[in-house]
């Protein structure tokens, strides 16, 4: 999501920071669903005008980078195990299997469960 660019080591100015370079807004998935939450949790107004590079902008937006790694890095290791077992999809009981060591995330299951069957 963030690239950076590191200065030319020939350049006069060694001590000059890491350039960021930041994507367009189309690239973030997330944006307007993090907004709802962030409104819904009393951090943002509703209706509050969020200007590109203020300090809301950049929070929901790394926010995004944050929730998407760590959906990765939670898939990854799922389809991992899955893939161990011989199957080519994650299965729900490699997913479930991956998170059960955090505590806090697995008491969450059911919960999510009986959302996902009142869709």
């Amino acid at each position: 999501f963030f690239k950076m660019e590191r200065a030319n080591e020939n350049d006069e100015n060694n001590n000059s920071r890491p350039e960021v370079k930041h994507h367009d807004d189309e690239n973030y998935i997330l944006l307007k669903e993090l907004k709802d939450m962030l409104i819904a949790f009393g951090d943002l107004e509703e209706g509050q005008e969020i200007t590109p590079g203020s300090p809301q902008d950049i929070s929901i937006k790394t926010l995004e980078i944050y929730l998407i790694d760590f959906l990765s890095n939670i898939l990854q290791e799922a389809y991992r195990r899955s893939k161990r077992a011989g199957y080519n999809k994650i299965k729900l009981r490699d997913l479930i299997k991956v998170v059960e060591y955090d505590e806090k995330l697995f008491l969450r299951i059911p919960f999510l469960y009986r959302v996902i069957e009142n869709y």
